[in-house]
């Protein structure tokens, strides 16, 4: 008898030891999930980043910025393929006509065209007042070489399209009204939303996102969609960065980190891509 207690009571603590070690396997196992990501994660994922090849270099010295790129798709502009990445490289235009007369004209291994349609200098007046049809022409052309074209259409064409509207409110509420996201996102296989002005107010911002997001994917539903967060853009914190990532992540594909230096275009602005490397360190 005092055996067959004595077999019972080790069949029982091997029981219990088993039942502890899957419980804490469970805890383990939740916890190392919670700290890989504070980014939510849906149907469309976050791996898709458009910069350019020198804030690519800059942010990649961090070792923990680069293994996290690694595992995105980067579209570089004006860079090439990089060992352990997955690059596309990317040819920027700001002016359709200069697209279409350098199209034969490409690096070697482009596979992507932006197109930057914005109220400056850089981009003739007419493909500002029209931004829809210079997009189509824009599509076709890339697309008739085998490339990609991401669209950027800036807000601030609205300064063109509708002068009355002031402000970044107006602006936005014109911009939507305008379905600017729908006329052009047809045209394109990436759209990206440039609300890098608006992170200081992350309600309009998120407003801005979510709204243009949804008219691209009605107008196309295989595009993605990205946003644009930037360094200079009202001078944001790299928390303010984080956040306004965080609340687009459920929304978009991806960002545009644009880490604008002084030049002509952005005079007033300071090269910070330690910015970036904090920003994306402290959410992913």
């Amino acid at each position: 008898m005092w055996i067959n207690n004595l077999t019972n009571n080790y069949k029982k603590s091997i029981y219990l030891i088993l039942l502890l070690v899957c419980i804490l396997t469970i805890v383990y196992l939740s916890n190392s999930s919670l700290k890989q990501s504070t980014i939510p994660r849906n149907s469309t994922s976050i791996n898709s980043w458009i910069m350019t090849k020198k804030v690519f270099d800059s942010i990649t010295s961090n070792q923990s910025v680069a293994q996290y790129l690694k595992k995105s798709t980067v579209y570089l502009i004006g860079g090439s393929n990089v060992k352990g990445y997955t690059i596309i490289p990317t040819a920027d235009f700001k002016d359709e006509t200069l697209l279409a007369a350098n199209i034969n004209k490409l690096p070697t291994g482009t596979k992507a065209i932006l197109y930057d349609d914005e109220s400056w200098s850089y981009t003739p007046r007419v493909q500002q007042q029209d931004p829809a049809y210079y997009y189509k022409l824009a599509g076709q052309l890339a697309h008739s070489h085998g490339l990609k074209l991401i669209a950027t259409p800036a807000l601030d064409l609205i300064k063109v399209l509708n002068p009355s509207s002031k402000g970044n409110v107006q602006a936005t509420s014109s911009y939507l009204k305008d379905n600017l996201a729908k006329e052009i996102a047809s045209y394109a296989d990436i759209y990206e939303i440039q609300s890098q002005r608006l992170i200081q107010n992350q309600t309009l911002f998120n407003n801005f996102i979510n709204q243009s997001a949804k008219q691209a994917k009605t107008a196309n539903s295989n595009i993605a969609v990205l946003a644009g967060v930037s360094t200079c853009a009202g001078s944001p914190t790299y928390q303010q960065l984080a956040q306004a990532i965080k609340n687009s992540a459920n929304t978009v594909n991806g960002w545009w980190l644009n880490v604008p230096g002084s030049s002509p275009s952005s005079p007033n602005c300071k090269y910070s891509p330690s910015l970036i490397e904090q920003t994306i360190r402290s959410i992913f």
